[in-house]
């Protein structure tokens, strides 16, 4: 496979977005309380936002010859960042640390990545 790692968090966070996905069609289905559908759907929508950014990233710097240990640590971190604000906005809908933390470690992941993969283009940073 040429891009494994990647596969293998693509996979990962692409069934994170189904199972959000559904969780907001069957609040649809039964009618749950309109606050509680809106937390489902931005659930879903929140992650839906980040995922092809940090997964795009990730598959660029895996070609690029990244360490195959750095881009497990960076999957494995924004897997946690996405789970811990998905489970804190589906139970409660303003702030929590929960939130905080999903949204913090998201937004430092993404510029990791994206700021990992500039300098290995520019050949600042040695391949693994």
């Amino acid at each position: 496979m040429l891009l494994p790692v990647t596969a293998l968090y693509g996979t990962v966070l692409t069934a994170m977005v189904c199972g959000l996905s559904i969780r907001a069609a069957m609040g649809r289905l039964r009618r749950v309380a309109e606050d509680e559908l809106h937390r489902r759907v931005r659930a879903h929508g929140n992650l839906s936002e980040n995922v092809p950014y940090f997964v795009l990233g990730l598959g660029l710097l895996e070609l690029g010859g990244a360490s195959v240990l750095g881009l497990h640590l960076c999957g494995a971190a924004f897997v946690a960042a996405r789970l811990s604000h998905a489970v804190a906005i589906s139970k409660n809908y303003g702030p929590s640390l929960g939130r905080q933390v999903g949204i913090v470690a998201t937004w430092t992941l993404l510029g990791i990545v994206w700021n990992w993969a500039a300098l290995l283009h520019w050949g600042v940073l040695p391949t693994a």
